[in-house]
């Protein structure tokens, strides 16, 4: 073994190291796009969700002064409602969304359960005289009064976890209330 065995070894070791570092450097890179990609997805997914989130808000305060009602905004992000709404001399909680345009072809508005089972516990626990869920579609305002007692049959679907957030798939039980026997009212 002589000094030629060593400058081989040394060379093929070096090239191959080389060229290893640069196909790590190229799987590196080509992760980093992804990660940078995917962030700039969830930023506008959280961007139209709190475009929604504030759209709902918005008409719902506009509702509300078009009808001269008064008010209160809950200002916790994760709240489990979104308003209080004070009508003659009663309060009530108001839980608000605001769907794309492509709701207005469907004729019910999907309620889940579990924001059910929540409005109803705020019922007893706030006090109040009840609650209403209010989907705004476009322009129109789409008002459910939430009884202690739903008259729908509860389903089964696979949703989204979140709305905007995942496209992780999960069961949820929800009713779908017909928007006939809805109150809809023209913001």
């Amino acid at each position: 073994m002589g000094c030629g065995f060593f400058i081989y070894f040394f060379n093929f070791f070096s090239n191959f190291f080389f060229t290893f570092s640069k196909y790590m450097l190229f799987i590196i890179r080509i992760n980093i796009k992804k990660i940078i990609n995917s962030m700039k997805e969830t930023q506008e997914q959280l961007q139209r969700r709190n475009d929604l989130d504030n759209g709902g808000k918005l008409k719902f305060k506009k509702l509300c002064k078009k009808f001269n009602l008064e008010f209160e905004e809950m200002l916790e992000r994760f709240a489990d409602y979104d308003f209080l709404l004070f009508y003659k001399g009663k309060k009530f909680i108001v839980e608000v969304k605001d769907r794309d345009a492509i709701y207005a072809n469907y004729d019910s508005i999907m309620f889940e359960d579990e924001k059910y089972q929540k409005l109803i516990k705020d019922i007893e626990k706030e006090q109040v005289n009840g609650a209403y869920y209010i989907t705004f579609i476009n322009n129109l305002a789409y008002i459910y009064f939430i009884p202690l007692i739903i008259p729908y049959k509860k389903c089964k679907i696979n949703a989204n976890k979140k709305t905007y957030m995942s496209d992780e798939k999960i069961e949820k039980e929800v009713f779908f209330l017909p928007k006939n026997d809805l109150k809809i009212i023209e913001i």
